[in-house]
């Protein structure tokens, strides 16, 4: 309960605006609530014992006030310990996604996601990124390893595969939770039963990804950027700020 946020209101603040930015509030609440249980249990077991052996005190008629206990000063979660222990405990993220931090790289350097793949013909090579949410290695007749994992992005999960002639280079990078891009070929995938009209069913043939390279995500905007696209505003051009830009591209 307290790693999914049912406490969250103990601290003063409900639902999003406990939880915050992507979670930061909550991820220091939870984690100090976490690392107080043990504390609390053994507290709330030695009442009960006492209350068990019929333990009096001069005070047991005196109406209790309970006393607010100081919480432990512990790290505060990070974003994707707070996301990784709702989608355990629920099978669903709740406060936020683990790839809402990457919408620049999602807007710069992709070209598809789950939803758009479907609008992709056969053969299309194209860029996506997302979080690995399941991983099957296995090998062909021929004893060569290859893989199938199912890519997730903010849009639904798409199915990818890995044959044996690009498995070993991207075989370090292929582990479940892992956020990364992806460049491969859309081919036709297993087909599934669709009756959304609630009165015929009929077959659609989803889309599969042949992969052909992989990147985590952090090496993405060092060994893809090949360009920079730079706009200045009409009104602000003038000799000091090319000069300025000039110096800047020089540096880098």
């Amino acid at each position: 309960l307290i790693k999914v946020g049912a406490f969250d209101s103990l601290n003063g603040q409900e639902g999003e605006e406990a939880r915050g930015q992507g979670g930061k509030r909550a991820g220091k609440y939870r984690a100090q609530c976490l690392s107080a249980l043990d504390i609390a249990m053994k507290q709330a077991h030695k009442t009960q014992e006492r209350k068990a052996i019929g333990q009096l005190s001069l005070f047991d008629n005196v109406e209790e006030v309970p006393r607010k206990q100081e919480l432990p000063n512990v790290q505060e979660w990070s974003d994707s310990e707070l996301f990784a222990y709702e989608k355990e405990c629920l099978g669903f993220y709740l406060s936020g996604h683990p790839l809402s931090t990457y919408e620049d790289i999602i807007k710069y350097y992709t070209t598809a996601n789950s939803s758009t793949l479907s609008e992709c013909f056969y053969g299309t090579e194209v860029y996506m990124e997302g979080m690995i949410s399941s991983v099957r290695n296995t090998t062909t007749k021929k004893n060569d390893p290859m893989a199938f994992f199912t890519l997730e992005d903010l849009e639904g999960v798409t199915d990818a595969v890995v044959w044996p002639k690009y498995y070993e280079q991207c075989s370090t990078a292929i582990s479940e939770d892992a956020i990364v891009w992806v460049r491969g070929t859309v081919n036709p995938g297993r087909s599934r039963v669709n009756n959304a009209d609630d009165s015929e069913e009929h077959e659609e043939e989803e889309r599969q990804l042949e992969v052909s390279e992989i990147l985590p995500i952090s090496e993405v905007k060092d060994k893809q950027t090949f360009a920079v696209n730079i706009t200045i505003p009409q009104g602000k051009i003038n000799k000091d700020a090319m000069a300025s830009l000039k110096e800047i591209c020089k540096q880098h």
